[in-house]
Parts: structure tokens; sequence; C-alpha cells
């Protein structure tokens, strides 16, 4: 039965892929265009599958975008491993695997488990909360998840949660699938929201968030009751003795060098405004450090050896099919096909927004990358809008909203990526939850944040 049910994931892509390439061409699009939704189509239905492993997908991705010449070249399928991105996951990952090593982690893994005080909704709590506040002081929800990870495993281990119970689930989830909310509410929340503001015509920090925080603090709020009665946990901590530990931290040498280079990465991170240099190499200088003999606390066999190199390999493709759409001309061709099928509720504002949105939510399933959603869908978006006589403005932030708001599979997101990676999960967990936050954030959009933004004089019919 194991051996059907593998067989039949495997075939399931195949048939896709040779179905999509050899049925006739829509009018309108491209040859490359075709191609390219099919190489997309396999490599999203392997990763919710899990037929294989991500990177392998990632890395077949990248093989079947060149031999299908959906892309000029290998070198452009290649696109995604020249992109600053990648080596900023690259960065925090090691700074995460060496905070482990030091013993930080299970510092502020204890410490964590002191102020809970045995209760698992505290824990709970204190983790949902950190997402909004800690995005002040650490724009990246990858870098979050990087150095609270380490920390919250810890936790779980001491406190005698099991990997894979209801609370191990329950933290990984929300970290995988809510953190990120936490940063697309501020504009220097991180590639995200500076691609979305980017294509809308540009914003200032502060006009950005007075638009956008009571949207994504409200997702992120029901968000984290949605997960929390999805895996109902029950009781508290098994290890009745870890209330009786002090919230004291004691650190190692070691512990207090990568005490100092986390913060000297944070503080350079927090003040780029100033100096205007990348996170990419903010994150990458703080590795070397790790590394560096003498100064380090990290050898790189141990770097090696542990680093989650799938993770930057899934990463990478994710960009590389993203781009792949944008230089086929998949994107234009969407937005026509768009605009075209809008006759249906032409005189209906609100059905017209609804038809947006479950498109964007659509494309959201559909590609890895959420810079690529945004590249296809703002622009769609705004020319829907003045089609149509909508305010292109809140057109282009729900289509923002919507696609942030749900992660189906791990690829769509650095973020997730490192969570999922440690196993504490499955893609069917994943595919449930973001079911279920599309739903909140269409809620949303309609009772909170389109009433609340009429308020502050923008109006979805101008």
């Amino acid at each position: 039965m194991l051996r059907i049910k593998a067989y039949l994931k495997i075939s399931l892509p195949v048939v896709v892929f040779f179905l999509l390439l050899l049925m006739p061409r829509p009018q309108g699009l491209s040859l490359m265009g075709q191609r390219v939704i099919a190489v997309t189509a396999v490599a999203v239905v392997l990763w919710i599958t899990e037929a294989a492993h991500m990177a392998v997908v990632g890395l077949l991705t990248v093989v079947l975008l060149t031999i299908t010449s959906a892309v000029p070249s290998m070198g452009n399928a290649l696109y995604g491993f020249s992109q600053p991105l990648v080596y900023f996951l690259l960065g925090v990952m090691a700074l995460a695997l060496a905070t482990r090593k030091t013993g930080l982690a299970d510092s502020v893994a204890l410490w964590l488990l002191a102020r809970a005080k045995g209760s698992t909704r505290t824990l709970y709590g204190q983790l949902i909360a950190s997402f909004a506040v800690l995005a002040f002081i650490l724009p990246s929800a990858t870098t979050r998840n990087s150095i609270q990870m380490p920390a919250y495993e810890e936790a779980l281990r001491v406190a005698g949660f099991s990997r894979g119970s209801p609370v191990a689930r329950l933290v990984m989830v929300a970290m995988a699938s809510l953190n990120r909310l936490g940063s697309t509410a501020l504009l220097t929340g991180g590639v995200a929201p500076v691609t979305a503001a980017a294509l809308l015509g540009g914003f200032s920090w502060g006009r950005w968030f007075v638009l956008m925080a009571l949207p994504y603090y409200s997702i992120l709020l029901l968000g984290s009751i949605l997960v929390y009665f999805h895996f109902r946990p029950k009781g508290g901590y098994p290890n009745c003795q870890v209330p009786a530990y002090k919230a004291q931290v004691t650190l190692s040498r070691d512990g207090r060098k990568m005490s100092f280079i986390v913060l000297g990465a944070v503080l350079l991170w927090c003040t780029d405004s100033w100096h205007h240099l990348s996170p990419s190499l903010v994150a990458l200088a703080a590795a070397v450090l790790v590394m560096m003999p003498g100064i380090g606390v990290l050898r790189w066999e141990e770097m090696e050896g542990n680093l989650a190199w799938s993770s930057v390999f899934v990463v990478a493709t994710s960009l590389c099919l993203g781009q792949a759409i944008i230089m086929s001309g998949t994107a234009s061709w969407l937005a026509e096909l768009l605009v075209k099928t809008t006759g249906l509720f032409w005189e209906v504002p609100y059905l017209q927004l609804f038809q947006l949105m479950l498109v964007t939510s659509l494309v959201r399933l559909a590609l890895p990358n959420l810079e690529a959603v945004y590249s296809i869908m703002i622009p769609i978006a705004v020319v829907f809008a003045k089609q149509l006589g909508l305010n292109p403005l809140l057109c282009g932030l729900i289509v923002t909203i919507v696609p942030d708001s749900a992660l189906f599979y791990a690829a769509q997101s650095s973020s997730g990526v490192i969570v999922y990676q440690r196993g504490h999960f499955s893609a069917a967990d994943l595919v449930k939850i973001a079911t279920g936050m599309t739903l909140i954030s269409y809620l949303v959009i309609f009772s909170i944040a389109l009433p609340f933004w009429r308020l502050l004089g923008e109006t979805l019919v101008p």
C-alpha cells in the first residue's frame, strides 16, 4: 500500500507536467510561458505531496527550466543562486547553529520556561507577542526564526514535550506561518514589504505602518487563535520540575562571545538606514566572525556537517521560478486574462475585489516566492482597479496582504523553510493552516481593513 502511494505521488506531477506541456497553448501565452507554467506545476505538486526532498525538487526545477528551454539559458535558470537573500539565509543559519552550540539558546530557553510558569498557553502567548515586538528590533522574520527556533526547541525539550507532540507542532507551525506577519506590518520588515511598496509607487515608513499595522496585527491575532485551536494542546509541562528553574542566565565564555556577535549583527540590521550596508552582507560578516579562528565559536567542519543546506537550495530555486515567470511574459498574460474575466461582476465592486483576492490566492498557491507573487499581482491589481474604477492603492495593498497571510508549503518562505526542515510538523499541517489563514485574510480585509482605510480617506470606489 505504501509503495502504491509512493508511485502515485511521483506519477501525479509527471502527468500534470506533460498535460500542461502538450495541451493547446492559450491565446496570448508564449511558448516559454507554457513551459514555465508546466515546470512550476511540477515543483508545487512535489513540494506539497513531499514525494521528494525539498532540495531535490528545487534542483529538478533548475534542470527542467533549462532542458525545456523555459528560460534562454542555464544562467537564467540559476538566477536565484546569485541573489543576496540566499546568502542572508546562509549567514543567519550559521548564527542559529552557533547559538545552539554555545548554550546561548539553552539559557534563553530556560528564561522563557521560567517566565511561562508551567503554562503552555503563556509560553505560546509569549511567542505570538514576540512576532510583533521583535519585528521592530529584528525586522527579518528569517533572522528571528533562526534565533528563536533553537531557543524554543530547547525549551520544549526541557519541558518534556516530544517531537511531533501537539505543543511542539503548535509552537513550530506558528513560528513558520505567523512570524513574518509581524515583519510585513513594517516597511523595514524585509524584502516583501519593500518590494510591494516600490511596486505601488513608494511609501514613507509612517504611512505604510498606519495603513498596514491594523490589518496585519488583526490577521496575526486571529491566526494565532486558529493555530492554537487546530492543535488543541492540553495540560502543563510533562516535566513538572521546570517551573522551579530560576530566570538567571549564566553564559560560558563562548556564549558571551556569541552574545556580542548577535547583538552586533542586530545593531547593524536596525541601523541600516544610516550605514546602508546590505542585511545579507551583515549576516555573512557575522557568520565569518562565528567561524574565525581565535574569535569564533564554530568550526567550518561543524557548520558543513550540521547546517540545513537544503534550505539554501529551496529558497534559491524558488527565486529562479519567480524570475522565469516574469521573463517568459506569463505575468503579463495573467494580468490580461484577469481583466477579461471581470465582466461577470462589472457593477459590484466588492465582488470584483473578491475575484481579485481569489486570483491572488491561486497565484500564491502556485508560486513559491512571495516577491514573484507581488511582481505579478500588484501591477495586475493596479491595471484591474483603473479599468474598473476602483482605488488602485487599496487594490495593491490588498494583493500585498492576501498572499502574505498564507504559507501553503515551506518553500514559499525562507523563514518557513528554516523551521520546517527541523521535522516538527508535516506539509499537511501547513496546508490546513494556510487555508484557514486565507479565509481570515479575506474576513479582515472586508470587515476591518476597508472600513479602517475609509476612515483614513481611502475608499474602494474613489
